[in-house]
């Protein structure tokens, strides 16, 4: 059980590194505001689009899907446009940190909203 566990946890890691290579924190910061924008109950939200939102949109998708993995427990009824919002918002708000990579940023502004519980 531990190493099916690990096993997952590192598929996680990879899978959202892969989809972080095409964006950094100038390309969250440029391209996420239209994923942001988006109206809560979108029909958008399809598992086939994703990609029609760019970096952003698959890095939010990859973020939700394998969030247990980095100790964030986003609520179920949580849009990706939300978590679009809260990853801006960080980044907006630490532009000091803009240098570091914005996996490990995105990781930090979901712990702030949505850690899971002990």
């Amino acid at each position: 059980m531990k190493l099916g566990m690990m096993l997952g946890t590192v598929v996680a890691v990879v899978t959202v590194a892969t989809s972080v290579q095409a964006m950094n924190t100038t390309a969250a910061l440029e391209g996420c505001p239209l994923v942001a924008r988006l109206d809560d109950t979108s029909k958008q939200w399809t598992s086939e689009n994703y990609m029609a939102f760019g970096a952003c949109g698959t890095f939010v998708r990859d973020m939700m899907y394998f969030q247990s993995a980095f100790g964030v427990c986003v609520p179920r009824e949580t849009t990706p446009a939300q978590v679009a919002r809260v990853l801006l918002k960080f980044l907006n708000d630490h532009p000091e940190r803009h240098h570091e990579e914005v996996r490990l940023l995105a990781i930090d502004a979901l712990r702030q909203v949505w850690a899971c519980k002990q």
